[in-house]
């Protein structure tokens, strides 16, 4: 709520062999980088999975060994409506899944980030999953 931090903000999540104590919680930093920014003009590539609601990719300027990002497909709008939040929430749990399947990121420890901040292109909610060692 301090005026400083209101627009720039990181909210992490993490799980697998990253989730140290063994409860739902949640690490906010702020004047933080945790993932590379991320702009929309880069998704044009290398589209991992996409459905009615999510859309995962390669982060085209990684810095950690696994860093995917997850959006809203450009037909799915994000509104003030709990259905289209819950739906595309649900879609990001199933994402989680799904990158675990192809790159065994449980077993491997994982973080869920979502970087909110004042450069930001994107008006809908991004998330980062990222894993393994951080580089850069």
């Amino acid at each position: 709520m301090h005026p400083q931090f209101r627009d720039a903000f990181v909210i992490v999540a993490n799980g697998g062999k990253r989730q140290e104590v063994q409860q739902v919680h949640f690490h906010m930093f702020t004047d933080h980088e945790v993932v590379n920014e991320y702009s929309a003009q880069e998704q044009a590539e290398n589209v991992l999975y996409r459905d009615g609601n999510i859309c995962i990719l390669e982060h085209p300027n990684p810095n950690w060994e696994v860093h995917f990002v997850m959006q809203p497909v450009s037909s799915f709008q994000m509104t003030r409506d709990d259905k289209d939040k819950d739906a595309f929430l649900g879609s990001v749990l199933h994402s989680i899944d799904r990158l675990n399947d192809e790159c065994d990121i449980v077993q491997r420890g994982y973080s869920l980030v979502y970087q909110h901040g004042k450069n930001s292109e994107i008006d809908c909610p991004v998330f980062h999953i990222v894993s393994g060692k951080k580089g850069k």
